[in-house]
């Protein structure tokens, strides 16, 4: 083989390796643990309850060339409040509403949500709802509003528990809390198709990251 093709297919590896590895969703790494088991239940003084409405998950899933984006719906849930500030909370995410935003083709739109759902990611016929509850919640010392937010996030029937940020806003009419994009591994849940560490081809794997934003309304 001539010096030329071998510089060439050197330097096409090299590039596939670089653009798989910085190819990534927007946000930081979510710290995740074994989960957190509640001794008791946390004290509360008021309960709000979620409104899916205007409740939603947004996500991001990043591959070598391209990614997707879209939205999650939330089936239900409550925020307990303590003095005026939160201390607990439960959402219940319904995973049968997971929504492809990117594509314009309808019938491609609709491959890759049947995808989502199969087995080879989220399984939703037998895991149809992904939970997230709050364990323990931090004030930000430096950031009025700014919370840290450590919960057991269950997804195909794995629970972890993640820490995360989060802006929480208060009021007579309900509770508020938008988290920054942040990102979680998915094979911490067991969902590894086309993972990079399953030797899977450069130009195939798809991020073992995944982006979400978690924007909640209460009342």
């Amino acid at each position: 083989m001539k010096k030329s093709n071998i510089l060439f297919l050197l330097s096409g590896f090299l590039l596939l390796t670089f653009t798989a590895c910085n190819n990534a969703p927007e946000g930081e790494k979510a710290e995740v643990k074994e989960a957190v088991a509640q001794k008791e239940a946390v004290a509360t003084d008021r309960t709000v309850q979620i409104t899916p409405t205007n409740t939603v998950i947004v996500w991001t899933a990043t591959k070598t060339f391209g990614g997707h984006h879209g939205k999650i719906s939330v089936k239900d849930g409550s925020l307990g409040l303590k003095d005026g500030k939160l201390v607990s909370g439960k959402v219940n995410i319904d995973m049968n509403s997971i929504a492809d935003e990117d594509l314009q083709e309808p019938s491609r739109q609709a491959k890759l949500v049947r995808h989502l759902k199969s087995e080879d990611f989220f399984d939703v016929a037998n895991h149809p709802v992904a939970t997230f509850e709050i364990t323990k919640v931090t004030p930000d010392a430096a950031k009025a509003g700014m919370v840290s937010v450590a919960g057991n996030l269950t997804i195909k029937g794995i629970t972890k528990s993640i820490e995360i940020p989060a802006e929480v806003a208060i009021s007579k009419e309900g509770v508020n809390v938008k988290t920054p994009a942040f990102t979680i591994n998915r094979l911490e849940w067991g969902i590894k198709f086309h993972s990079g560490i399953l030797g899977t081809p450069k130009d195939m794997i798809i991020n073992d990251n995944i982006g979400l934003q978690i924007i909640i309304n209460a009342k």
